[in-house]
């Protein structure tokens, strides 16, 4: 017997040499290690379904609406295009070049092409609470973390979203957004509803969506929107200030603007916290006594309005309307992108001098 495998071993040495072998071998590993990675992938796919469903229909909106963008350089060149349209792209690149130049946002290739919308909103968001906590409903990404919103290209899955959290007790808003980012791996266009923007808005808008592109924190939406918001409110500022000098009417409209926006916000941020204190209080009431007390007291919060003055009025007319009557996903909203603020602006001023270069890399 041993002396016949040492005949076999002889034979396979003289025909096999040692580098065939090595092939013969690192090809069985390479087929064992796709064969393993093939099976993460099914796996992952068969858990994660309903996310891989919604990831897909996401890309096709996406992708569906950037085959559809003109180049904003070719727009300036059209003789069809009217000229206050280009005025306003070419606000676009003058931002986009302050806020990489100025305030130290990153460089993208974002707002280089134009969608039409043909006045119809592109994305809507799907935000809810739970019916008596200002704790907002979040859904998990790949990658990004969890997040309290969910954004879809077509009303009727938005709806159908809101609709599933509705009936599961959930306050529920599905809401149109002006801009989105997709955090640098696209490239984001400038929407046609930007249009309609004054100068200050639209640079506080776009410097909010560089800021995410230039840096995301997994898992903390609420710091992402608050840091978004404060560099959007800050530096749109300091270009006005820059472009049309301390004193002038566009600064001072801006300003005006930005001021009209705190107030709300304060306004609304008290709320809120009026809202959790009762929410704390209601521990062994029926639903209906609940109910009551809370309607009791977003009607209180929407009455008090009215104590807030606003240098635009027109602007506010809707949310003044007895018809408002918002629930615990408006309230949150305010929390999201403005209930950090003050910390923000400490940091801004105390640790970072103002300076707009070294706040923004003391985040990164």
């Amino acid at each position: 017997m041993l002396q016949f495998l040492l005949s076999a071993y002889l034979f396979v040495a003289e025909t096999i040499n040692g580098a065939e072998i090595k092939t013969f071998y690192l090809c069985y590993v390479k087929k064992k290690l796709v064969l393993f990675c093939f099976s993460i992938i099914v796996f992952f796919l068969v858990w994660n379904w309903q996310i891989v469903v919604y990831g897909f229909q996401q890309a096709i909106g996406q992708f569906s609406m950037m085959s559809r963008t003109i180049s904003v350089a070719d727009m300036i060149k059209d003789s069809l295009v009217a000229d206050s349209i280009k005025t306003k792209l070419r606000w676009v690149a003058e931002i986009k070049q302050f806020a990489q130049d100025s305030l130290g946002l990153a460089a993208t290739e974002n707002y280089t092409a134009y969608y039409e919308q043909n006045g119809d909103p592109i994305l809507w968001i799907v935000t809810a609470c739970p019916p008596y906590s200002m704790e907002e409903f979040q859904w998990a990404y790949p990658v990004l973390g969890e997040l309290g919103y969910k954004g879809y290209f077509r009303k009727e899955l938005a709806d159908i979203e809101a609709d599933k959290l509705s009936k599961e007790g959930y306050d529920v808003d599905v809401g149109v957004v002006n801009a989105w980012s997709t955090l640098g791996w696209l490239q984001d266009p400038v929407l046609s509803s930007m249009m309609k923007m004054t100068e200050g808005e639209l640079a506080r808008l776009l410097i909010h969506e560089l800021t995410h592109t230039t840096f995301y924190i997994p898992d903390s939406a609420n710091f992402n929107e608050n840091l978004a918001t404060f560099i959007g409110d800050k530096g749109a500022q300091k270009y006005m200030k820059e472009k049309y000098g301390i004193g002038s009417k566009q600064l001072v409209n801006y300003q005006n603007h930005l001021s009209d926006l705190k107030k709300l916000a304060t306004h609304f941020l008290g709320g809120s916290k009026q809202l959790s204190k009762l929410y704390n209080k209601l521990e062994g009431l029926n639903a209906k006594q609940k109910r009551k007390l809370k309607d009791q007291q977003i009607k209180l919060i929407m009455a008090n309005l009215d104590t807030v003055n606003f240098s635009s009025e027109s602007k506010f007319v809707h949310i003044r309307s007895n018809s408002f009557m918002p629930n615990n996903t408006f309230f949150n909203s305010y929390q999201m992108y403005r209930g950090e603020q003050q910390e923000l602006d400490s940091v801004f001023i105390n640790k970072c001098n103002g300076y707009f270069p070294m706040f923004v890399n003391s985040w990164k």
